[in-house]
């Protein structure tokens, strides 16, 4: 069985074209949730129940090794990296404060 030429082209341009889409709305983008996650937990307004808090926290402490497991050629893309690790620096005072004060 052979295979046409034109079936490997489009084999290596779709293959090609998921690695594009995987690296423009994955890789560039991987910082989104947590700034969101950062934003939302500093709000004081967001939740009051402390247990959806508590995994609100969990879900942006994960998030955050995400990003920073990140390969340093894809953390060049974060949009303004420094604010982003100032947020969660904010983020993790509050919840160090909220987790002194409670105790």
């Amino acid at each position: 069985m052979t295979v046409s030429p034109l079936v490997w082209t489009l084999t290596i341009v779709l293959i090609g074209g998921l690695l594009l889409f995987d690296f423009f709305f994955h890789v560039r983008k991987a910082h989104t949730p947590t700034r969101h996650l950062a934003e939302n937990y500093l709000d004081i307004s967001y939740e009051e129940d402390q247990a959806v808090r508590a995994a609100g926290y969990q879900r942006l402490t994960e998030e955050e090794q995400r990003v920073k497991a990140l390969p340093e050629k894809y953390r060049r893309y974060i949009r303004e990296e420094q604010k982003l690790l100032d947020l969660l620096a904010r983020a993790h005072a509050v919840h160090d404060e909220r987790v002194r004060d409670a105790g």
